[in-house]
């Protein structure tokens, strides 16, 4: 009932009750923006939504991700009170716990690129970007890891672009790790896409 109107900062408020009482899960909340339904709102007004959802665990976080997504469909360019969100999103410890299926990838990769072509990354979060990152690489679901694998690697491929040092940094600690699935499938991110037998790993863009 509530998106089936154009939603107003009262409904934003409403929902965000509902996410903190229980009575709505945050996977619901993602369809709100569908349809371009906040377009017309502030951003300061979708603010409280998407830092009550962020509270929620890995759904909570995914949700953000995908609404966040939606906002700046189209080319449209992160407002300063937009940009804190999705890069405390993306470094948050509990948003590998779980993948919402391939949107939430896509959704991760087409966040990363877009922070990094607005040159939104200081070397600090660059690091914890790119750990979280080749976080997956370590996950005991291996269905997390080959959800997430090319997204990840598309994101990484960005971030070579601004941060090359940050990433071959990342990537040097998990080509010393013990666990050989961990090794095999850091292998898996950097190695030539399947798509482009004959392009570039991703390494190849590293300053000698």
């Amino acid at each position: 009932m509530i998106g089936a109107g154009k939603l107003q900062p009262s409904d934003i408020q409403l929902v965000v009750s509902l996410l903190q009482s229980g009575d709505v899960e945050p996977r619901q909340c993602a369809i709100l923006s569908y349809g371009r339904g906040m377009d017309h709102l502030a951003i300061e007004h979708m603010v409280p939504l998407l830092e009550e959802l962020a509270l929620h665990g890995a759904d909570g976080l995914w949700a953000v991700l995908d609404i966040i997504s939606m906002i700046l469909h189209g080319g449209k360019e992160p407002s300063k009170p937009l940009i804190a969100v999705p890069r405390n999103v993306l470094v948050d410890p509990a948003l590998f716990e779980n993948v919402p299926g391939a949107m939430g990838g896509h959704h991760l990769e087409v966040l990363v690129k877009l922070l990094s072509r607005n040159d939104l990354f200081d070397r600090g979060f660059a690091r914890a970007l790119v750990k979280q990152l080749l976080s997956i690489c370590a996950r005991s679901r291996a269905d997390i890891f080959h959800e997430l694998a090319g997204p990840v690697s598309a994101a990484l491929r960005a971030l070579m672009d601004s941060h090359p040092q940050e990433v071959w940094a990342g990537v040097a600690r998990l080509l010393r790790a013990n666990d050989w699935r961990v090794r095999h499938r850091l292998e898996t991110l950097i190695a030539l896409r399947h798509a482009d037998h004959l392009g570039p790993g991703l390494l190849y863009g590293l300053p000698s």
